[in-house]
């Protein structure tokens, strides 16, 4: 496929492909409990029987060049993330929406010295609108520490 000929919907999907991954590497940690680098992905999958090269990895993670829709190797990575594989292989749904939410409230949580127990405590009822209020608070207060 030549990746200049990509519909919109195509470039979309890529794209779409390209942020979840970014914010699954900002946000989970490797079995190993350090960062998720190729080398730990393509091991792990390796031991699956998934193949992933470096290449391909790098424009997945970039949202450039071609599509990536092969069901095998998403569903694989989506377990090495321990996530619902339909997060990357789906449309946009409610589950995406959520698991965002609970991604980038993570990534807010661990980036703020700010400790919020009451946040760690919650139920398992709390929406994605809730997280993406809780994260705009942690940015909040953290750039009002930065301007002080």
């Amino acid at each position: 496929m030549n990746h200049d000929k990509l519909t919109e919907a195509q470039q979309t999907q890529r794209a779409e492909l390209a942020r979840k991954l970014h914010l699954l590497c900002s946000t989970i940690t490797a079995p190993d409990g350090g960062p998720v680098t190729y080398p730990k992905i393509r091991d792990w999958l390796a031991d699956r029987d998934v193949k992933l090269s470096r290449s391909r990895w790098e424009y997945m993670r970039l949202g450039n060049r071609y599509v990536v829709d092969d069901e095998r190797l998403l569903h694989a990575i989506a377990e090495y993330f321990e996530i619902d594989p339909s997060y990357l292989t789906g449309p946009a749904s409610q589950l995406t929406e959520t698991i965002d939410a609970a991604l980038r409230f993570t990534l807010a949580e661990r980036t703020s010295p700010v400790s919020l127990y009451a946040a760690r405590t919650l139920n398992q009822d709390v929406t994605a609108e809730h997280l993406d209020r809780l994260t705009a608070l942690l940015q909040e207060i953290e750039e009002a520490r930065g301007r002080s």
